[in-house]
């Protein structure tokens, strides 16, 4: 099979790779969809998380087509996403619903991500391999079923998706705020949307990418401002001239931090998204947050929430069950699909490309 292969630090290549079999516990998964996320950009251009060697890609979903022993409940043909989680299930940290965290496998240096740290057998050093591939072994915990109504190339979406609820979940938004978002990535699309559905009453959007602006504005934002053009702020307060009761910053530019800091109310909540480019956040004034009283949420990933059910009301079965009752638009934000017979220019189509000529890159499978 073919495979997107992370060599080194600005090194990725495509090979054939033998077709993995499930093993004890695992499943197979025949790979429909896949989206480049941008950790994957970010280990592409950094060299940093993942190991050399290995097949990235967390963001997909297909058809079970293996299922190796002791795995109860599933059957080839059945449709799965993958949530990209390894983890022991058995420490502190995964009984309490936080697998991302699990201990066993920091402790062991095992890693917890498919596709960009997590070996399969920390003795051997095997890996468990991503799914930018045709096929994907996995351990059958990290597969949940997806209904008819979810097509496809939208399993590729889910993991996004999923994030996303996470981090609306845990932003503390009220009906009638006035929202702000730094950065129009595809999972800030999402969170717009799941903002403009849950009441708020204002939206602005600052982003530096012109694709992106344009993407927010079709999205629903009230507002979008272009950083490199100066007076972020102003420009923001010409709609919320109190400040903002909520900003969610994925920082794209170096003043990000510092106007989001600013554009907060007193006594407001700035939810930090991910951010790979965290040297920014130390050029805010330091002093600021503190005068402000501002709460600083950080929504870690998607979670079990066993405090609220467990795995059935958990971010990752609510995201499917969001999109099957297509709550949710995940489509009109990619903007550039590779099919897989043009996997070899994935470099030049895809990760080339991101963030700054694309908001949202997947690759297609026709099998």
């Amino acid at each position: 099979m073919k495979a997107v292969v992370f060599e080194k630090k600005d090194r990725i290549s495509v090979k054939t790779l033998p077709e993995p079999k499930a093993g004890r516990g695992e499943l197979v998964v025949r790979i429909a969809s896949s989206g480049i996320c941008e950790t994957d950009v970010w280990v592409y251009r950094s060299g940093a998380f993942a190991r050399s060697g290995m097949v990235l890609g967390h963001m997909a979903g297909g058809e079970i087509v293996d299922v190796g022993l002791d795995v109860d409940g599933w059957r080839s043909g059945e449709r799965a996403a993958i949530d990209p989680r390894v983890y022991c299930g058995e420490c502190l940290a995964c009984r309490g619903g936080h697998a991302t965290m699990c201990e066993r496998r920091i402790s062991e240096g095992a890693g917890t991500w498919i596709g960009v740290d997590a070996l399969r057998d920390p003795r051997s050093g095997e890996l468990y391999h991503g799914a930018m591939a045709e096929y994907c072994v996995v351990p059958a915990y990290c597969c949940y079923r997806v209904p008819d109504s979810i097509r496809d190339e939208q399993l590729a979406a889910i993991e996004g998706v999923a994030f996303s609820v996470r981090c609306i979940r845990s932003s503390g938004l009220r009906l009638g705020d006035d929202v702000v978002m730094f950065g129009a990535a595809d999972y800030c699309i999402e969170w717009i949307q799941w903002a403009k559905k849950l009441g708020a009453r204002r939206l602005a959007v600052v982003e530096p990418v012109p694709l992106r602006r344009q993407m927010a504005e079709r999205f629903g934002a009230d507002l979008v401002v272009d950083p490199s053009r100066g007076a972020v702020v102003a420009e923001l307060r010409k709609l919320m001239p109190f400040g903002a009761d909520l900003v969610a910053l994925y920082p794209t530019y170096p003043q990000a931090i510092s106007h989001a800091f600013e554009i907060a109310k007193s006594r407001s909540t700035l939810q930090v998204l991910i951010c790979y480019e965290a040297s920014n956040t130390h050029q805010a004034v330091p002093l600021m947050p503190v005068m402000k009283e501002l709460t600083i949420r950080y929504p870690g990933l998607f979670e079990a929430e066993p405090w609220r059910g467990g795995r059935a009301r958990g971010d990752y079965a609510l995201a499917i069950e969001l999109l099957a009752e297509r709550r949710i638009d995940v489509e009109s934000y990619v903007t550039r699909v590779i099919d897989w017979e043009e996997v070899d220019r994935v470099v030049e189509l895809g990760f080339d490309r991101l963030p700054e000529h694309e908001v949202k890159v997947r690759l297609r499978m026709r099998h």
